[in-house]
């Protein structure tokens, strides 16, 4: 009976299911390393936009890093960050490629991928180190790679104010 036609095709059923069901996971995967990475780096941006202005009440600081306000957003962040010389040219570009990856995923209901048509071109244009080998194969590691080398330098950007005596202490 195992061996019927019928079983069979519930077997092959099954593992089609089965594969459907991984491919989605590893494509909302995907979008979560993206939109994940991107909030932590949202995140930084503000600290380090907190210790680049003047200490403020946190009512003052939310009428400008609050929801609807003019550094609620990671754009507006990325921007002001170029303008305060938190972050130099290069990183605002690499800031502005990750946010527009972010983007995509965020604002489809399309499963996608950092292999997918809509994000494959975006995510080419991303700088990578010569380190990461697997920038092609494991993009979504590589991605998280990406981001970590911009932590790290918004880490050292607040590093530095705390040794200058500035930090504000959030």
């Amino acid at each position: 009976m195992a061996d019927s036609p019928k079983a069979k095709s519930d077997v092959v059923a099954a593992g089609r299911a089965v594969g459907e069901a991984l491919l989605r996971y590893s494509r909302m995967t995907h979008a979560g390393v993206v939109i994940g990475g991107a909030a932590i780096l949202d995140v930084k941006l503000e600290k380090c936009l907190k210790q680049a202005m003047r200490p403020m009440s946190k009512k003052l600081y939310g009428e400008l890093f609050g929801p609807m306000r003019a550094l609620g957003s990671f754009a507006p962040k990325i921007v002001m960050a170029y303008a305060l010389r938190v972050i130099d040219l290069d990183m605002y570009r690499e800031l502005e490629k990750i946010r527009k990856i972010r983007n995509v995923f965020a604002h489809t209901d399309d499963l996608l991928n950092l292999h997918s048509e809509k994000i494959a071109p975006l995510y080419g244009q991303l700088k990578h180190p010569e380190h990461i080998k697997y920038f092609d194969t494991h993009r979504d590691r590589a991605f998280l790679d990406c981001c970590g080398l911009i932590e790290k330098s918004l880490d050292a950007y607040l590093g530095k104010m705390r040794e200058s005596g500035t930090d504000h202490n959030f």
